[in-house]
């Protein structure tokens, strides 16, 4: 039995639609070896797998974990700094899980710059969102908020009503699949989830 070409192309063309996720519609195309979606794949894949257990797990799900990284710029191949999502990937290829998460681990950018970069996204539509804007976030977080770069940075961590930036980006993880209450909780001032004493200063920023 003979196929003519353009069946083959046709098919061929709609196997190779169904190896990358998100592929959708006919005139859908896989993403580039540079794009978001495959940089994020990487990430989340190597984070979840490296990044899983006790104080070191940074996100519950591959979910949560895709859709805070596709907050982040991608930033420029070769270059491992800032809060891109290719310093996240050079950060867990160490075995770094604080630098592969979401507050960055002070290495990734500033903790501030990841945690409102991903507010902006998580609880731009939420009712209880208490962040006018990115950048004024960025400017209370600074100011309001301590982060604790000896403590837990991640999904599902042991806080006890800690006055943290480390406790608010927990809340700020969940917010992606349930932006209202978390996105509430992650007031600078008045958070009921983390509303302890703030830490020292000694515990350092």
């Amino acid at each position: 039995m003979r196929i003519s070409r353009t069946f083959a192309v046709v098919a061929i063309g709609a196997l190779a639609c169904t190896v990358w996720l998100g592929c959708t519609g006919e005139d859908a195309t896989p993403p580039s070896a540079g794009s978001v979606e495959t940089l994020c794949d990487e990430l989340c894949r190597k984070t979840l797998a490296t990044c899983n257990t006790g104080a070191k797990q940074m996100f519950r799900t591959t979910e949560q974990c895709v859709a805070t990284c596709r907050s982040f710029d991608p930033g420029v191949e070769g270059i491992a700094t800032g809060n891109t999502i290719r310093c996240r990937i050079a950060e867990v290829d160490k075995g770094n899980c604080n630098g592969a998460g979401l507050l960055g681990g002070d290495v990734c950018g500033k903790p501030c710059d990841g945690f409102c970069r991903a507010e902006a996204v998580a609880c731009k539509a939420a009712a209880t969102r208490k962040y006018d804007s990115e950048g004024s976030c960025v400017e209370q977080c600074e100011t309001e908020l301590v982060f604790v770069a000896s403590a837990a940075q991640g999904a599902d961590q042991p806080f006890t009503g800690d006055n943290t930036l480390n406790c608010r980006a927990q809340h700020l993880l969940l917010s992606f699949a349930d932006p209202d209450p978390h996105c509430g909780h992650l007031d600078p001032v008045n958070s009921i989830p983390c509303s302890g004493p703030k830490p020292g200063a000694d515990a350092g920023r």
